[in-house]
């Protein structure tokens, strides 16, 4: 009978590691947030009840917190996840104003093309075509057909990494994307609808 000999690893006991001290402006909170009713008490208070050290100093007309979150909670890392912490015990930010965006900075004034592309939409759909929105790219050989861009135009718009081979290109024309799409619907023997599309098309690899 053979007798195995039992290795003994000895274990580094664990160290918990220290938890870093985080500042928060308590005007810099107001300012992210909007929550103006808020101050430096009911925020201490919040953050002691989560288990953190919570020291205050004031400086210059403002008042800094310096908190150490407690060293259960990994998750708390950076001031960030401190205003989470602080709102979230609010109730999931109830207290947050809702402050509704400007309608300039959601809604841009159209320029005169962008009008006209419009209305030529409307008229085209009123009178019974179907609008259609294809991939901006095309495979290398239906954009040599499609095209009479030269060999190194077409290296440009050739793409690094393409999702797919017929996707490799570029479109330097919309054409081709709508021939295919009245072939898909002629190969699963359905009616092809008149199909129109806008969008963009290019001559080149560059921004412009």
């Amino acid at each position: 009978m053979r007798f195995s000999e039992i290795n003994i690893h000895t274990v580094k006991p664990y160290v918990a590691k220290k938890s870093s001290e985080i500042h928060l402006s308590v005007n810099y909170f107001k300012n992210f947030t909007g929550c103006t009713n808020l101050g430096v008490e009911e925020m201490s208070k919040r953050l002691v009840r989560l288990g953190c050290r919570v020291r205050t100093q004031i400086e210059k007309e403002d008042e800094i917190m310096h908190v150490v979150p407690a060293q259960f909670r990994k998750d708390i890392e950076e001031t960030p996840d401190l205003i989470e912490e602080i709102l979230r015990f609010g109730g999931w930010y109830q207290e947050v104003p809702s402050t509704p965006p400007l309608l300039s900075a959601c809604s841009p004034k159209f320029s005169l093309l962008h009008q006209r592309i419009r209305d030529a939409c409307a008229y085209l759909v009123h009178h019974g075509l179907g609008e259609a929105i294809t991939w901006s790219f095309m495979s290398s050989s239906k954009a040599r057909e499609f095209s009479t861009l030269e060999e190194d135009a077409l290296k440009e718009m050739t793409l690094l990494n393409p999702i797919a081979k017929d996707m490799a290109v570029m479109r330097p024309s919309i054409l081709s994307n709508l021939v295919d799409l009245a072939l898909w619907h002629i190969c699963n023997h359905l009616p092809v609808q008149g199909r129109f599309e806008w969008g963009p098309v290019f001559f080149s690899g560059q921004p412009k």
